[in-house]
């Protein structure tokens, strides 16, 4: 007999996302790119706005794995969850 395998429809959709975030911080506009550009730079304060734009991405990027986290696991709980229902509820 075959093994059913039951998913909540949620969770791979919320680990995609979280895939795509991090993917997005490491490719985001070419992100490794960048770095050679902003090594490139002559002026000092084009180098810190750059490397600071890229800081506020990381911490976006931090955020949106806090919040992703935190719905999986939700999920996951939910999905341990069973329900008893009552004989008497039936009546």
């Amino acid at each position: 007999m075959p093994t059913v395998h039951i998913q909540t429809p949620s969770m791979p959709s919320a680990k995609h996302n979280l895939f795509w975030s991090i993917k997005r911080l490491f490719m985001h506009k070419g992100s490794h790119l960048d770095m050679k550009k902003i090594m490139h730079k002559n002026d000092a304060a084009e180098r810190r706005h750059h490397l600071e734009s890229i800081r506020r991405r990381a911490q976006q990027i931090k955020l949106e794995y806090l919040i992703l986290s935190h719905k999986t696991a939700e999920l996951e709980q939910r999905s341990n969850q069973t329900e008893i229902i009552h004989p008497a509820m039936f009546i």
